[in-house]
């Protein structure tokens, strides 16, 4: 069963905030993210407890999407493509993280029943390798064919926290 809104997981948050895990969402430093491509026989769940929201494990273990075009490298390869210059602000009350929008590496991308993806920490290993941040859905399945596949991200950021 597919999912039909964007999340972010309470083990993140709760990692984060007691310092179990060191996220740092500017990319700067600390962390690298990539986005993976998720299909529709993923159930992701809010939450599951750290170790389920890393890539390929859990809910994302056999539902990666990943280019089927014939040129090499591929455009978007299983564990995803990074992400750009990730930052956080704060105005009126609300926390945003954003980045610039992901896009695959080529123009002769084919990717079809793209449904979401996972964003999580390339570079974490405590407590969990690859640790899951968020995973967002695209309001349906999305496809293309020789082209290039591109998220752009909502104007409010990848997630937004109200405070």
């Amino acid at each position: 069963m597919a999912w039909t809104d964007s999340r972010v997981f309470a083990a993140f948050l709760a990692d984060s905030i007691s310092n179990t895990a060191e996220f740092d969402l500017s990319g700067a430093s600390v962390n690298t993210f990539n986005v993976s491509l998720i299909g529709t026989n993923s159930t992701p769940d809010k939450d599951a407890v750290a170790a389920s929201t890393a890539y390929n494990t859990g809910a994302f273990t056999a539902d990666k999407i990943t280019d089927t075009g014939t040129s090499a490298p591929a455009g978007w390869p299983t564990v995803g493509r990074p992400l750009v210059t990730p930052a956080v602000t704060t105005a009126a009350g609300t926390l945003k993280w954003d980045a610039v929008d992901t896009a695959s590496a080529n123009a002769v991308t084919t990717l079809t029943a793209t449904f979401g993806c996972l964003i999580y920490s390339d570079t974490l290993a405590t407590p969990v390798v690859d640790q899951g941040v968020c995973f967002n859905y695209f309001g349906g399945t999305q496809s293309v064919t020789l082209g290039t596949f591109t998220i752009v991200w909502n104007t409010a950021g990848i997630f937004t926290i109200t405070y």
